[in-house]
């Protein structure tokens, strides 16, 4: 197994798991690595780099976030959030023409720039597409990269992209003038509110007639207010409080135990500070950089890895409490079981590319991570074997998170499995095809969940015992096949990719083949007649 060092830019893949490993120095470094990860928490996702499709994962199997009654959506946060990763898609004014769209890695986005395309979706609906992905469309799920604060405040910045500054002031006359009297909505309640409920609201609220276009310049501005958008500021705080317990343990308080605090405000700038934990698990730090915009997250190391917390924003109030689970470790990897995967699979020149997220449950009360180390503070975890004669692509994430091996022919992860998280390994491998190739892929642990495999674009389909094709809707650019599988470690997922190269007949082809049918029949007739003549008729 080679060995190599795990870099700063790790973080970027492994924060959201809240459990990374580094090397044991966390001076410097881990300020860095918190910058690292704020940059990621408030980003949409990893879409940087090449191969560009890395970053698409399988929706998340769990319960739609609840809205937090005080929460209201903060656009000019969510722009920041939006420009730094998800304008690679939806591109940088949000009119669905990203990068990506341009080079034809993703299908077409709509543009939120459209006064139409939002009218009849509330936000709560968009945040949980934010929150869910739509795997049909390579949108990835952002449940496990942003907080829900963040998914919120891009929900509010997109919902205002298609509103015109002139109409959203037309708007704030026109309630002055006409509406004085007209409650304003609840942020939480217009959270479950579209736009067109909005407008059809008004027709009850404004004491004077107005028209559709002077209606929809209120609702603009009732959006972009205290209904839905309003620019939110947290008072500073007195205390950070970090809370640290065992999991594995009935979450005993962690007693005694060096605690980093990483302080990072909205220029990324970090200072960190150090504490010990008391009796109660719990550390308490004082005389830190506090007010709007600033995020704070706690690390810990544990038996020679690095746990780390989710960042928590400053909203207000005498003390912010930041939380963090650390585990006990086991190497059993009978407790491991991979309940979701997805084959993204796109026909390149020559064969086959296919993205593969691989989502592994952990049923112990421990971290599983093996004893196999590589590099200071860095072990290795789940191992994924890859089909016979395909190829490993190297990706942004790869050299900062997986090892590769030749023999045995696979991809090994550096993150442990935490007990009760969704654990999700991406890998991209190359399959070479001229007119078809076997996909086997053998398991190293027990499969019980969904296999789904997309096809993007429809140039290939697919032939399996184990996968069935799914229902498509008209005209969608995909094709997609699924089963829920049962599989023990050792069996295989095998499928066959097949190129299409045959058009389909047109009409104006059939037409032709019928009247080249008609002559050959009439001039076969024509000769058979001919020869019956010479043959049986005898000349005068």
């Amino acid at each position: 197994m080679p060995s190599r060092f795990i870099e700063l830019s790790n973080i970027s893949a492994t924060i959201s798991r809240r459990s990374i490993k580094f090397p044991a120095a966390l001076t410097e470094k881990l300020s860095l690595l918190a910058l690292f990860a704020v940059i990621t928490l408030t980003a949409c996702g990893g879409l940087g780099g090449e191969p560009r499709i890395v970053s698409t994962l399988p929706p998340p199997r769990t319960p739609t976030p609840v809205i937090e009654a005080a929460i209201v959506p903060n656009p000019s946060a969510g722009q920041a959030t939006f420009e730094l990763q998800c304008a690679s898609c939806h591109g940088v004014g949000g009119a669905g023409d990203g990068e990506l769209v341009i080079a034809g890695s993703v299908p077409q986005m709509v543009s939120f720039t459209s006064a139409d395309v939002l009218h009849d979706i509330t936000p709560q609906a968009w945040f949980d597409i934010i929150t869910e992905g739509r795997i049909e469309n390579l949108m990835p799920p952002w449940a496990n990269a942003l907080t829900p604060r963040e998914r919120w405040d891009v929900t509010g910045y997109i919902f205002g992209l298609r509103y015109d500054p002139a109409d959203i002031t037309l708007g704030e006359t026109l309630w002055a003038t006409h509406c004085e009297a007209c409650p304003m909505i609840a942020p939480e309640a217009a959270l479950q509110q579209s736009d067109a409920d909005l407008f059809d609201l008004l027709g009850d609220l404004l004491d004077t007639p107005l028209s559709d276009d002077e209606r929809w310049a209120i609702v603009a501005y009732m959006r972009m207010q205290g209904a839905a958008g309003v620019e939110v500021a947290a008072s500073t705080p007195e205390v950070i409080r970090g809370i640290v317990v065992n999991g594995s343990r009935d979450d005993v308080p962690v007693v005694d135990t060096p605690v980093t605090l990483f302080a990072v405000n909205s220029r990324f700038e970090v200072t960190q500070h150090e504490a010990t934990t008391d009796a109660d698990g719990q550390v308490l730090f004082d005389d830190i950089p506090t007010g709007a915009g600033y995020t704070y997250a706690v690390g810990v190391t544990h038996e020679e890895r690095l746990f780390f917390s989710d960042f928590t924003r400053a909203a207000g109030g005498e003390m912010i409490d930041v939380p963090l689970t650390i585990y006990d470790l086991t190497d059993d990897s009978s407790h491991l079981t991979i309940i979701d995967m997805l084959y993204q699979v796109t026909p390149v020149e020559g064969g086959a590319q296919i993205l593969q997220a691989m989502t592994f449950r952990n049923d112990s009360d421990r971290a599983y991570s093996t004893n196999e180390q590589v590099d200071e503070n860095v072990f290795t975890s789940v191992r994924v074997p890859l089909p016979r004669d395909s190829f490993w692509v190297q990706t942004p994430e790869s050299d900062n998170r997986y090892i590769f091996s030749e023999s045995p022919f696979m991809v090994v992860d550096t993150i442990p499995v935490l007990p009760g998280e969704m654990h999700t390994i991406q890998t991209m491998f190359f399959v070479p095809a001229v007119d078809s190739a076997l996909v086997a892929q053998p398991l190293e642990y027990d499969l019980q969940g969904e296999v789904r495999l997309v096809l993007h674009p429809a140039t290939m389909h697919v032939q399996s015992d184990q996968l069935m094709p799914v229902i498509e809707e008209a005209e969608r650019p995909t094709s997609r096949y699924s089963a829920v599988l049962d599989l023990n470690a050792g069996e295989i997922v095998r499928f066959e990719l097949r190129r299409l190269t045959m058009e389909p007949e047109s009409d104006t082809d059939n037409l032709w083949l019928l009247v080249l049918i008609s002559l050959g029949v009439g001039v076969l007739t024509f000769i058979g007649g001919v020869y019956l003549v010479n043959r049986f008729v005898v000349p005068d």
